[in-house]
């Protein structure tokens, strides 16, 4: 059984979808963004002039960034907790049918794109550093570094997890029932992937180039995960992706800040894209030619 495919063990009514979609957006904003409003209140009403919420780039601003990433990151518990209920009660299948074919998933895979991934990024990066295509600032603060790093390692993977078991799970699975066409299915799923993203203070430095970024690196997201049959690659990927955004290089006036190791001035946007395609085409490269194909996939999940 094809990824695409897994939709099938399931309910799949037009107006399943649609109440889903709607369950889903509720819990991820509404729900979700409770901790969200309720930090931004409280900096309207504090007094003090140096804190504030800026509700045109989605930024807290002079919060601990502790503080934020924790209000933020509670969006994608609920965004999890939403796709869980549209999945189980609406279309009555698996859980784990958004992520692989097999009765379990494989934490191997997972973390192969993950190590892969990463090593890229860190390799690119510093050919990055040592050509000067960013002005980058040592930014290591010992302590708010380690009381950050816990909180990092566990919800960043989260966070990113539940992104692709919305993008390249849901949505990609649901739009195979209308097409078996993969090419409309990576477009479209990566299209809607850019939307979110489209909030981010940094798409105002360049509002063509950066969201091309975003849907090269959705696209090479819900390629990877068509061409594996399954979703646990992108989820590494995705994971490494995040968290060495927040922990090892972040950039001044990101959308979410964090107490990272390194500090950019400002992303640079066609080098941006430029990594996401050189390493999207050696992560392909390694893991399909030169790692082998993957574990074999051959029981649907019940």
């Amino acid at each position: 059984m094809s990824y695409l495919q897994l939709a099938a063990l399931g309910k799949n009514n037009v107006w399943r979808y649609s109440v889903g979609l709607v369950l889903i957006l509720c819990m991820w904003q509404l729900i979700g963004g409770i901790p969200v409003g309720m930090l931004a209140l409280h900096l309207m009403d504090d007094g003090d002039p140096a804190t504030l919420f800026d509700a045109a780039s989605m930024r807290f601003i002079g919060v601990d960034p502790l503080v934020s990433y924790l209000a933020i990151s509670f969006t994608f518990i609920a965004l999890l907790l939403g796709i869980y209920l549209a999945l189980r009660l609406l279309h009555q299948r698996a859980f784990l049918s958004l992520i692989t074919p097999l009765a379990r998933m494989s934490w191997r895979r997972f973390f192969v794109g993950f190590a892969v991934y990463l090593g890229l990024l860190v390799l690119v990066t510093l050919v990055g550093l040592v050509l000067d295509m960013e002005e980058v600032t040592l930014n290591f603060d010992a302590r708010a570094f380690f009381m950050f790093l816990p909180f990092a390692l566990l919800l960043t993977p989260l966070q990113a997890c539940t992104e692709e078991l919305l993008f390249r799970g849901y949505v990609m699975q649901g739009l195979g029932r209308l097409t078996q066409n993969k090419t409309v299915v990576v477009v479209v799923s990566s299209l809607l992937f850019v939307l979110p993203h489209l909030m981010n203070p940094e798409v105002a430095l360049d509002p063509v180039i950066l969201p091309l970024t975003y849907f090269a690196l959705g696209a090479f997201l819900a390629m990877i995960t068509l061409r594996d049959n399954r979703l646990e690659l992108a989820m590494g990927v995705h994971s490494a992706n995040n968290l060495f955004a927040f922990v090892v290089m972040n950039y001044e006036g990101s959308a979410l800040e964090s107490p990272s190791i390194l500090n950019a001035t400002q992303p640079e946007p066609l080098s941006s894209l430029i990594g996401v395609l050189l390493i999207a085409t050696l992560f392909y490269l390694l893991v399909f030619r030169g790692l082998g194909r993957g574990e074999r996939v051959s029981r649907p999940s019940k």
